[in-house]
């Protein structure tokens, strides 16, 4: 199984240990899986192409603001392989900033939360629906509803549009 991973942000200090990172959360003892980085940030944008033979990709945070995305050209490009993305076998999994510029990629919008940054922990909860086995399989439990996770940010996807792919 080879997982994408959809790097965001192009921190100095951050780019030494992502492969790293990305390596030790996600393969946890699974020599069957590999993990093929995207530098989104630097203009390595995934393809159709260059992504048929994976499973499924995983799309990181960013300090960047989705909300500015129309503005900024690697930004642009991966809302364009977003909305391909429906179209094609590839399950996604996207985190913070990547969730929110799927939704502007989709027509939602992204804005300010309340004008204040948001850093904490908070209980995501899945719908009965959501089978987190089926997106990457092995690497999400099924049997778990619910998740304790670290938020830092300070936008948020505040609509989605109807046109919205589930």
């Amino acid at each position: 199984m080879i997982i994408g991973v959809i790097i965001c942000d192009g921190h100095e200090k951050w780019q030494s240990v992502y492969k790293e990172n990305c390596d030790r959360c996600f393969k946890r003892g699974r020599p069957d899986i590999e993990i093929q980085l995207f530098q989104a940030w630097n203009g390595e944008i995934p393809t159709l192409e260059n992504t048929k033979h994976l499973t499924g990709l995983i799309c990181l945070g960013s300090a960047y603001m989705a909300s500015n995305c129309e503005h900024i050209d690697w930004m642009r490009d991966l809302c364009d392989f977003y909305r391909e993305i429906p179209n094609t076998h590839l399950k996604l999994v996207a985190i913070c900033f990547s969730h929110q510029l799927i939704n502007k990629a989709f027509g939602g919008t992204v804005g300010q939360t309340d004008g204040k940054f948001v850093f904490g922990s908070d209980s995501v909860n899945f719908k009965d629906h959501i089978q987190l086995d089926g997106v990457l399989p092995g690497l999400l439990p099924s049997e778990k509803k619910s998740w304790k996770l670290l938020e830092s940010h300070r936008e948020e996807a505040s609509c989605l549009d109807s046109s919205f792919p589930t």
